[in-house]
């Protein structure tokens, strides 16, 4: 149900992220910031005819950042310093670090995200393999692992059935596979073969990664 006003984008090695934290705000990227009138005996009138005032919410409830955390760190404190405050932060699996919520603090408190394996889901299947994998290899399985874990557990699944005995019947069979309950979520495989999984849905509260769904 949501609806995309507006995009801004950076450079790979960008570091100072005020002209698109501006133009998002709908702000003259070039104007200075407004200076806080105890500090001054004359304060601004505006940025230009047309522009927006400083103080002006912006159009819009959440900015979504497809990065990843190391980079993240140095964004989201500079969202907050730039005056796009009170903004719900959404992101993708490369948000799913441990050391984010210790590098950007209370500047992604809050955010939400998504991702394919979550290391410490809720659910028994996934701390059991978590267990398994790391009484075993003595380390803890990323997202690789956990891809092939379920990639085998789907195969040997179907293959265990007396009646696939052909590639075509294991093809028909992997098309109609349905919510198939791995540790990389449900999941299910669409008309052109891509997988349809059920993400996990995380947040950071307190400084800690959850899952929320």
């Amino acid at each position: 149900g949501g609806e995309i006003v507006a995009v801004q984008s950076y450079q790979t090695e960008q570091t100072d992220f005020r002209y698109q934290v501006r133009l998002l705000r709908g702000l003259d990227p070039d104007a200075p910031d407004e200076e806080d009138p105890a500090d001054s005996e004359t304060a601004g009138t505006g940025n230009g005819a047309g522009d927006k005032d400083e103080k002006t919410p912006p159009p819009f409830e959440a900015l979504f950042v497809p990065d990843y955390s190391d980079r993240i760190s140095l964004i989201a404190p500079q969202i907050a310093f730039y005056g796009l405050e009170d903004i719900q932060l959404l992101g993708t699996n490369g948000w799913n670090d441990t050391e984010l919520p210790r590098l950007a603090k209370q500047f992604v408190e809050g955010a939400v995200f998504t991702d394919s394996f979550f290391l410490h889901s809720r659910y028994p299947f996934v701390q059991e393999f978590v267990e398994d994998y790391f009484n075993r290899f003595g380390e803890e399985p990323t997202i690789l692992e956990a891809q092939g874990y379920d990639i085998a557990g789907i195969m040997l699944t179907l293959l265990n059935d007396p009646g696939i005995a052909s590639r075509e019947d294991l093809r028909r069979a992997l098309s109609q596979l349905q919510n198939f309950p791995g540790v990389t979520g449900a999941t299910r495989f669409d008309l052109v073969g891509e997988a349809d999984k059920i993400l996990f849905l995380l947040q950071i509260q307190k400084g800690v990664i959850v899952q929320i769904n």
